[in-house]
């Protein structure tokens, strides 16, 4: 019997006899891509099939669907027919590259099913529900300098994992989520060649306006704990390309500086940092919060809680060498001062001391 090439099914010939029979059978079996299958998960024929009932074959079936796995079994006449069928030869037809995009709907998921590649090498194929999310196939073209396939796969799969609610292609209709539990959670934004922006717009009749929240607890997603004195709490970075690799140039940080934090008690301090010229390790700058007020080059109070001024204290023989006119220091130690002169050191008394660009005078 003479059938078509991809799925099997039988064609008349020219003035057969009783081309009914051929006519009947080629009918049920595309009613069973076009009516749907009960499941897809059954290995072996059921028990007792109704005339009509189809299944698409799970693996490695056995009894009288042995060797038709992948295929769309049909009860019918009291025997099993196939999608795909026979050759013309008379051989099984192997479900595989020329049935892809073949979509049957399953009954008993009440959703539909696409026949594919799973991409996996030795080459395979499996029957994918509409609406999964994509994986290496769907990918591995991507244009060069994109994600590798197995990459996005892997990203994907882990949104998929935690149920985040993005939706890139059209407005946020609700709060969009992305949780990870046991790994890093990312976003990246990346342009090739032209700006890569994250703006918040808020509209509204308040003075309210938009916020950028990040949070920090111990513990896990499941058992969040409280945090710990010292803990970092958020950090803006900035990085610069080196021609090898990114390398951190400066960064933003904020600090729990509570020692016992609680509910009520949750003091903490900002951060600044960045590289100094001829160097790639990131030094802080100054640091803010509410007990030591304004501090530079470590916790080296410049401007205290009291709006106070606070000059680096020296004794004579620590100071900076003379030479640039305007500088002002605190010295421990000075011997006799003189308002105006030079200060000497040696002594007990603590002075005031500002650079004259030759010498450090009491002042």
């Amino acid at each position: 019997m003479t059938t078509s090439p991809y799925l099997g099914v039988p064609q008349l010939a020219q003035a057969q006899a009783f081309p009914e029979i051929t006519f009947n059978e080629a009918f049920v079996l595309v009613q069973a891509i076009l009516n749907g299958v009960k499941d897809k998960d059954l290995s072996a024929p059921p028990g007792s099939p109704a005339e009509g009932d189809a299944y698409i074959i799970a693996a490695a079936p056995t009894g009288a669907w042995s060797g038709r796995e992948n295929a769309i079994a049909i009860y019918w006449g009291g025997s099993w027919r196939f999608v795909p069928g026979n050759t013309s030869a008379g051989s099984p037809i192997v479900p595989g590259t020329n049935n892809e995009g073949l979509t049957v709907f399953v009954r008993d998921e009440n959703a539909a099913y696409t026949f594919r590649n799973t991409g996996a090498s030795p080459l395979t194929f499996e029957w994918l529900k509409l609406g999964t999310t994509i994986d290496a196939v769907d990918v591995i073209a991507t244009p060069s300098g994109n994600l590798a396939g197995t990459n996005v796969q892997a990203q994907l799969n882990e949104l998929d994992t935690e149920k985040a609610g993005l939706d890139l292609a059209n407005t946020f209709t609700a709060n969009q989520i992305i949780q990870r539990s046991g790994v890093t959670a990312a976003f990246s934004v990346t342009s090739d060649g032209a700006g890569a922006t994250i703006t918040q717009n808020r509209y509204s009749t308040n003075g309210s306006g938009v916020s950028f929240n990040q949070r920090k607890s111990r513990g896990s997603l499941a058992t969040p704990t409280i945090v710990s004195n010292a803990d970092l709490v958020n950090q803006i970075v900035g990085f610069g390309h080196s021609g090898v690799g990114f390398v951190e140039v400066a960064n933003l940080t904020s600090v729990v500086s509570e020692p016992t934090p609680s509910t009520t008690a949750m003091g903490a301090q900002w951060r600044f940092a960045l590289n100094p010229a001829g160097s790639v390790t990131t030094t802080e700058v100054f640091r803010l919060d509410h007990t030591n007020g304004f501090q530079m080059f470590g916790a080296n109070p410049v401007i205290d809680a009291n709006r106070l001024f606070r000059r680096r204290v020296y004794t004579v023989g620590t100071l900076p060498a003379a030479g640039t006119q305007g500088r002002t220091a605190f010295v421990s130690d000075a011997n006799a001062p003189v308002w105006g002169a030079a200060v000497a050191g040696g002594g007990a008394v603590g002075v005031p001391v500002y650079d004259t660009g030759a010498a450090w005078f009491v002042g």
